[in-house]
């Protein structure tokens, strides 16, 4: 009888371990249909989602020269976030042809 009490208790904390939240799936949903748009000077990263809703929540990240990330605010919807390097005292990093991040919440 405790093998099969402590069999279950593990079976439901491995499948807790694998849920996702409600919050964590409208975010992953929204990100699956948001076009983003990316803009960045020697300084700054900035991106927009588009096709965002009020349930899409997201930041621009951004490697900076210094190899610390610098990270704008979150937003909501469709507007636009940037991340300074400035702030870090630091300009952007990143390889020819790359982009920053979008990071979803």
């Amino acid at each position: 009888m405790q093998k099969a009490l402590a069999g279950v208790a593990l079976g439901t904390a491995l499948a807790l371990s694998f849920a996702v939240t409600p919050a964590q799936a409208s975010s992953q949903a929204s990100a699956a249909f948001c076009g983003p748009i990316h803009w960045q000077d020697a300084n700054t990263y900035g991106t927009r989602c588009v096709g965002g809703d009020s349930n899409t929540r997201y930041r621009a990240k951004v490697l900076c020269s210094i190899n610390v990330y610098a990270y704008g605010p979150v937003v909501v919807g469709s507007g636009w976030s940037y991340a300074y390097c400035t702030r870090l005292g630091s300009g952007v990093h990143i390889k020819p042809g790359a982009k920053g991040q979008i990071e979803f919440f």
